[in-house]
């Protein structure tokens, strides 16, 4: 579990999942104490077709709007 670890804007609380290609942490938004969740992706493992794979998840998940889904606030290179 982590504390009080920086990453730009957030405020990194815990790690909520954790793979070769991906971590998840979840977190809090330093300007508005917003609770959020981080997907962040290995950038020695991936390769630029798996960008644009999360790149499309992103656009798909805003377009959504199904109760027990989880919308995406934004999409930053940190």
């Amino acid at each position: 579990m982590l504390h009080s670890k920086e990453l730009g804007n957030y405020l990194i609380q815990e790690e909520v999942f954790h793979s070769q290609k991906t971590i998840i942490y979840s977190a809090k938004n330093k300007k508005n104490d917003q609770r959020v969740i981080l997907k962040l992706y290995n950038e020695e493992v991936i390769n630029q077709s798996e960008v644009a794979r999360y790149e499309y998840e992103f656009t798909i998940l805003k377009r959504l709007n199904i109760e027990g889904i989880s919308k995406p606030l934004s999409l930053e290179y940190i």
